[in-house]
């Protein structure tokens, strides 16, 4: 039986309350609070209270805490805040009647003057940090008449006005940092999930580079507030066209159930603390698109002068390290284009959600581990068929509370349950991988057949190869741009022959045999024709020639090619 109530509601939105399953304990619910019948907000009740446990209400980690945007209205004598459980939308009994004209004890005014005053100080502090000396000046002026005016309220025993004075101070922030409107688009292509756990001058500039990458035109943004900076709550009062939910931890399942809540096919991940590229989104849809096996799409963090400060992640007898540091253990990875990993940072990753969904997305068991748990995740997508990419075309800019140790999620090291968790289930030795890459092969460029050698290259690629182009010729730009997306080698030689006999590859793929026939290494299998990609299995029956409709290639050509 499900059993839960509010307990706090005051006057600045925080809702305060409790909910568990008494036939299900260790569950966590997802809960929804109503005001008159329109939705407040959402939390997973995973807050530990000692009261709780103390009445035997499970172990007592069922409390939930969040901050609603909806304030008391003034012209309402009486509200009706619902509790409801979010998926079943069913009620944990009586809505709690609130009277908005109720009087506020002494005690409470003195803990909205507390509360008010760290965030303020917080704020102030941010300002310092980046050196905003006229909004510093415009906010201290505020400032000063918010705890003037407070003085004042207390001595002569009226009420503090908290809705008020948060509309001064969200005007003052609105003139410091500057309002930002996304565009609700039609049908969004991808849902992006911010992380909100530094100050609201970080967060903002994370929002600003999506906006400039253009998320307004083909992304829902759900931006999620884990509690670690006060003044984030500002938010909702400088960002139009997103979504708010305020957590109080990086609680895995809180994440999970944002994500349940939209349809896009793609899922970003991204933290606050990361600025994107203005074509960060256009680069990273490009390379899901190009890749149909991809689940995931990571990116890479640049320094000044595009110098790659992380990576992907790949599992090294039994330690998690990064690329950009410490290289890629494949000899034909080419970390100039999107390459195979074993897993991608929580901190800036692309999702398909179809995939995300077909393995059941994140697990719970990591609790407030979100970086863990995006890891698990990823080689559980490896597990069933998916590919794991990194693209470094794809970038984010570091901003000062961000650094390189933060990439690789903290439950990798130490004694956590999630480390425990990650080194039990995939970094044991005796734990089997799908390998990074089942082969190499070549595709060797004819003037005008790029289009289908394109395609070509793309169906290796899903088939688990990796793959060079090589061209006697030159590339176009965005042909360049389409072979690094699809994860693709290329390779610009005079001599195509002595190319294909370093390049130690097992299939080689061309338009023409006639072109290529005479420079097919020794016990390699040559490819003719798209039609001959058409049967994944035939790329591995051994060496011999394949070829599509309409070639003609002789008997002695394939006794060549076999190298009888």
């Amino acid at each position: 039986m499900m059993q839960g109530r509010i307990d706090v509601v005051r006057p600045d939105g925080l809702i305060e309350g409790w909910c568990w399953n008494d036939e299900s304990p260790e569950s966590r619910l997802n809960v929804t609070v109503l005001i008159d019948g329109i939705e407040a907000g959402s939390a997973v009740a995973a807050i530990y209270r000692e009261d709780l446990r103390l009445a035997k209400i499970g172990d007592g980690c069922h409390a939930f805490s969040f901050v609603t945007q909806i304030l008391p209205s003034s012209d309402k004598r009486t509200q009706n805040y619902t509790l409801i459980e979010s998926e079943s939308r069913r009620p944990f009994g009586a809505p709690l009647v609130v009277h908005n004209k109720e009087a506020i004890s002494l005690d409470n005014r003195l803990l909205e003057l507390e509360t008010r005053n760290r965030l303020l100080t917080a704020r102030l502090d941010e300002l310092a940090e980046h050196d905003a000396r006229t909004s510093s000046s415009e906010l201290f002026s505020v400032v000063g008449e918010f705890f003037a005016r407070l003085a004042k309220d207390i001595q002569q025993g009226e009420p503090l006005g908290i809705d008020r004075r948060l509309g001064e101070m969200a005007h003052a922030a609105s003139k410091s940092l500057g309002l930002l409107v996304f565009p609700i688009p039609e049908r969004p292509t991808m849902t992006i999930l911010l992380q909100a756990r530094t100050s609201l001058a970080q967060t903002h500039a994370c929002l600003s580079a999506l906006l400039r990458a253009g998320a307004g035109a083909v992304a829902n943004i759900i931006v999620i507030d884990e509690g670690q900076a006060q003044d984030a709550v500002l938010l909702p009062s400088l960002v139009r066209g997103m979504r708010y939910v305020h957590t109080v931890a990086a609680l895995t399942s809180e994440w999970a159930a944002a994500e349940s809540t939209d349809q896009a096919e793609y899922i970003l991940m991204l933290s606050g603390d990361a600025l994107v590229s203005e074509h960060f989104l256009r680069e990273i849809l490009a390379a899901l698109g190009a890749n149909g096996k991809a689940a995931a799409m990571g990116a890479h963090v640049v320094r000044p002068g595009m110098r790659s400060a992380a990576g992907g992640l790949i599992l090294n007898e039994g330690t998690l390290e990064d690329c950009a540091t410490a290289g890629h253990p494949e000899r034909h990875a080419d970390l100039g284009a999107a390459y195979p990993a074993h897993a991608v940072s929580y901190q800036a990753a692309a999702f398909r959600r179809s995939a995300w969904r077909a393995v059941g997305g994140l697990d719970r068991a990591f609790e407030d581990d979100l970086g863990a748990a995006v890891i698990d995740l990823c080689f559980r997508l490896r597990q069933e068929g998916w590919s794991v990419l990194t693209d470094p075309l794809a970038t984010v800019e570091l901003q000062p509370s961000f650094g390189e140790e933060n990439w690789i999620s903290r439950g990798v090291g130490g004694n956590s349950r999630a480390s425990e968790l990650l080194r039990t289930r995939w970094f044991d030795v005796l734990v089997s991988h799908p390998p990074l890459y089942a082969g190499h092969a070549a595709v060797v460029g004819i003037p005008g057949e790029f289009k289908n050698e394109l395609t070509a290259a793309r169906k290796l690629r899903e088939w688990g190869y990796s793959v060079q182009y090589l061209s006697a010729a030159g590339l176009h730009r965005d042909e360049a741009n389409d072979l690094r997306r699809a994860g693709v080698l290329a390779t610009v030689a005079n001599d195509i022959g002595k190319a294909l006999a370093s390049s130690g590859a097992t299939l080689v793929y061309t338009e023409d045999a006639s072109a290529a026939l005479d420079f097919v290494p020794h016990g390699s299998q040559l490819l003719v024709g798209l039609s001959a990609l058409e049967h994944p299995r035939a790329a591995s029956s051994g060496t011999g020639l394949t070829s599509g409709a309409g070639s003609s290639v002789n008997d002695l050509h394939m006794r060549q090619v076999a190298g009888l």
